[in-house]
């Protein structure tokens, strides 16, 4: 049986490292990499192990993370909100964590325009009184929990009046 490969997010777990680091040095070429696609990525762990223990014997440490930036959670959405613009970057807070992802490259974009239009057209006769909201948008579940769905629906626009942000569920 073959090895199992990790995503970044599982080879992060491993090595204690955030994903924007692993992503970081995959793209720098500095841990080996199995590329699936447009910035889709799979790891041999024993692959990346050993080349990190390569360069461990020379003494120059290959993957190094500066401390965070931000001290560990909970984070609440006073917090997030709080977080200055990073380009390149999105944040989310679930349950207390505060999660940065790389923005949506540009094939995400179309696919998600294109599914919004789509639930446009359908809602606009099946559910008229609905409305359908494209990222970014803050929908806050808590204090603890903020996220910019791609595409969200709300089934009743009556309730959001003059709101900032959406504080109902989406349906």
């Amino acid at each position: 049986m073959g090895v199992k490969l990790l995503t970044a997010r599982e080879l992060a777990q491993l090595l204690s490292l955030s994903v924007e680091t692993i992503w970081a040095y995959t793209r720098e070429k500095k841990i080996p990499a199995i590329t699936l696609g447009n910035r889709q990525y799979r790891y041999d762990p024993d692959e990346v192990m050993r080349v990190l223990n390569l360069n461990n014997q020379k003494s120059t440490p290959m993957i190094r993370e500066s401390k965070g930036q931000y001290a560990p959670g909970p984070y609440t959405y006073e917090d997030y909100a709080a977080l200055p613009e990073e380009p390149g970057y999105r944040y989310e807070l679930i349950d207390g964590f505060l999660i940065k992802e790389p923005s949506p490259i540009v094939h995400h974009q179309r696919i998600s325009r294109r599914l919004q239009r789509i639930l446009e057209d359908y809602f606009a006769s099946t559910r008229p009184r609905g409305e359908i909201f494209g990222a970014p948008l803050d929908v806050i579940f808590s204090q603890y929990s903020t996220v910019q769905p791609d595409i969200l629906f709300i089934a009743d626009t009556k309730q959001l009046a003059d709101a900032k942000f959406i504080e109902i569920p989406p349906e």
